[in-house]
C-alpha cells in the first residue's frame, strides 16, 4: 500500500516536502476520508496525508491540536488516526488524547441534549399554532367546534 501511495500524483505533487505546519493547510482542504479507492486501488488524499503525518511524527501537542479542531472534521479525524497509529500494541491512549476525546464527547452530549430540548419546544409551539389555525379556520367557515371534535358524519 505504501508503494501505491508513493506512486500517486497527490503524494508527488502535494505531500513532498510538507512540514507539520504546512500539513495543516493540506488537511483543511480534505473533502473525504478513506484508504484505497477504485479498481486500481488509488490512495485517497486522506491516506496520503496520514502517511506523511506518520513520517513527520509531530509532537503530541500538534496531534492534540488536530483532535481539538472543531471547524474541520477531517483534520480531527487525521489527528485521531495518527494518534492511534502511534500507539504501541496493548498501550492505553495517551492521557492528553484520551482527555481531549472524553472532553469532546461530553461537549457533543451536551449539544445533543440542547438540540433535543429546542426541538421539543419547537414541536410544542408548532402544535399550538396548528391548533390555533384549525380553530380559526373552523370559526371562519361558520362552523362551531363541539367538545368532542369535528363530526365525521357531516351532521352537527
Amino acid at each position: 500500500m505504501r508503494n501505491k501511495i508513493y506512486a500517486s500524483v497527490y503524494w508527488k505533487e502535494q505531500c513532498f516536502g510538507l512540514s507539520a505546519e504546512t500539513l495543516v493547510d493540506k488537511a483543511v482542504e480534505l473533502k473525504c476520508v478513506g484508504g484505497m479507492v477504485g479498481e486500481p486501488a488509488k490512495p485517497t488524499n486522506f491516506i496520503c496525508l496520514l502517511l506523511k503525518m506518520l513520517q513527520i511524527q509531530p509532537d503530541k501537542d500538534i496531534i492534540i491540536e488536530f483532535i481539538r479542531n472543531e471547524d474541520y472534521k477531517y483534520v480531527r479525524l487525521l489527528g485521531e488516526d495518527c494518534g492511534k497509529q502511534r500507539q504501541r500494541p496493548g498501550e492505553q491512549p495517551a492521557p492528553p488524547i484520551a482527555a481531549v476525546a472524553g472532553e469532546q464527547q461530553q461537549q457533543r452530549k451536551s449539544m445533543h441534549r440542547q438540540w433535543q430540548t429546542a426541538t421539543a419546544k419547537h414541536t410544542s409551539q408548532q402544535q399550538q399554532l396548528l391548533r390555533g389555525s384549525i380553530t380559526m379556520c373552523s370559526s371562519w367557515n361558520g362552523h362551531e367546534e363541539n367538545s368532542s371534535g369535528p363530526s365525521l358524519s357531516g351532521q352537527q
